[in-house]
């Protein structure tokens, strides 16, 4: 063998395996996710867990990718998402303060319900602005995609912060606040341990949510479309966004913790 045929051989072996490590580089990516229960959380064992968490991998196995999971604050996530320090959130789709940052599949995952929880003792509600002025509880470290100012800022309007759903739960119990402003997945499962027999609940919002990917992520487009590809023969022919929006409508997206919507079985 030649000497340059020598060093087209290993010039080619060593090209074969750096574009080999690139395409399983580019394969694995990093995501995070907030402390949601039963949706997004982190076990006992400090393995991330949850429903939505379960059908992300699933989804994201059938297109051929592995996510590296961690659990962060909201406003972490904002900001390593804008740098480009996580690949991909999931969480809520089409938050105004990430736009320019992110691009999102065209599907979307199961929708989660904003309630207003209150006690027999309490007043029933018919709409948002019906809480203006009264005495609310909310729980530290969420945004609420800043739908409630017209509300928190009102004049006369009292609000408490709680750390966790199941402090939410107790501060209404022992009326430290007359509506608790909290998402039903995580509610419930705080009833668990701190259950409220007489507990209201009056829906005020819902929102989708979605495998929300940060601009700076490489070969983002080719992600993308590996993700809609293999969510795709689970929707109907017609654009998978719009059969999501029409499922969330349909009597069966009534936020049951058990099953999903949409999305992989």
């Amino acid at each position: 063998m030649t000497y340059a045929l020598r060093w087209l051989l290993v010039t080619l072996i060593l090209t074969g395996n750096i574009e080999a490590a690139a395409a399983d580089e580019g394969r694995s990516l990093t995501g995070a996710y907030t402390e949601f229960q039963p949706l997004t959380y982190t076990d006992d064992r400090g393995q991330p867990a949850g429903t939505h968490l379960e059908k992300a991998n699933q989804l994201a196995r059938q297109a051929g990718y592995d996510i590296q999971w961690q659990s962060l604050p909201i406003d972490r996530i904002f900001l390593y998402l804008r740098e480009g320090n996580i690949d991909v959130w999931l969480g809520s789709s089409e938050v105004p303060v990430l736009a320019e940052w992110t691009r999102e599949p065209a599907f979307t995952l199961r929708p989660i319900h904003l309630n207003a929880y209150y006690t027999e003792d309490t007043p029933a509600i018919d709409d948002l602005a019906d809480l203006k002025g009264e005495s609310l509880i909310l729980i530290r470290g969420y945004t609420y995609r800043d739908r409630l100012k017209p509300v928190t800022e009102a004049p006369r309007t009292r609000v408490g912060t709680a750390p966790d759903h199941e402090a939410g739960l107790r501060m209404l119990k022992a009326q430290r606040g007359d509506y608790l402003l909290d998402f039903e997945a995580p509610v419930e499962a705080a009833l668990e341990s701190e259950p409220l027999p007489d507990i209201n609940k009056h829906v005020l919002m819902q929102w989708d949510t979605s495998l929300v990917f940060s601009k700076r992520t490489n070969h983002l487009d080719r992600i993308i479309q590996d993700f809609e590809a293999a969510w795709h023969p689970r929707t109907s022919p017609e654009s998978p966004k719009r059969a999501s929006d029409e499922r969330s409508r349909s009597p069966e997206a009534d936020g049951s913790l058990h099953g999903s919507t949409t999305g992989p079985d």
